[in-house]
């Protein structure tokens, strides 16, 4: 049934993909109530997911996928289960979702949320925290963060400008940048 209700991140209808798709999912990653062959294989599709570069008008697969996988991201944090490998791919397709991103769109009456770089911030943060990240790896969500933080073409509204902020404050707790990189 997780596997299922991947196909619902997609859908048009916010009572399906938010209070259906994403809510049972986060609910089960949460509660630890998946199966670990399960988790990978959420893991497997959400990253492609959020990698795909296949249209969708609709504008809601891949922000709500980088939302689901941000859940995934939060259960290694908790209790390691990714090899190193699994990170640094989940590392590079995060800050490379995020730097993608040029849907803007938030919140719209009857369609519910895109908000492509929020749930993008989500992900960052989950993976800011893991302190299994070293710290190049922490160096290229902040790059990631970085380029979103000013679009050209868009002011934030709907509260992405805090949410960019959050991976970039768990980074600097992390106490791994000096005075000197933070300044730069």
């Amino acid at each position: 049934l997780a596997l299922a209700l991947l196909d619902c991140l997609g859908d048009p209808d916010p009572a399906l993909r938010d209070g259906v798709a994403y809510e049972g999912l986060a609910t089960w990653l949460r509660a630890d109530a998946l199966a670990p062959g399960t988790r990978q294989a959420l893991l497997e599709r959400l990253l492609a997911r959020v990698a795909s570069a296949a249209p969708d008008a609709d504008g809601f697969q891949a922000p709500f996928a980088a939302l689901v996988l941000s859940e995934v991201a939060r259960t290694d944090r908790i209790a390691p289960w990714l090899t190193p490998a699994q990170r640094a791919v989940l590392v590079e397709t995060a800050a490379d979702y995020l730097e993608r991103v040029r849907d803007y769109r938030g919140y719209r009456d009857g369609e519910g949320w895109r908000h492509g770089v929020a749930h993008g911030a989500d992900l960052l943060m989950q993976l800011a925290l893991n302190p299994a990240l070293d710290k190049a790896q922490l160096d290229r969500l902040l790059a990631a963060a970085a380029r979103q933080v000013a679009p050209s073409t868009h002011a934030y509204v709907h509260g992405e400008s805090e949410r960019l902020v959050r991976p970039v404050v768990f980074v600097l707790r992390r106490g791994l940048h000096d005075e000197a990189e933070w300044t730069a």
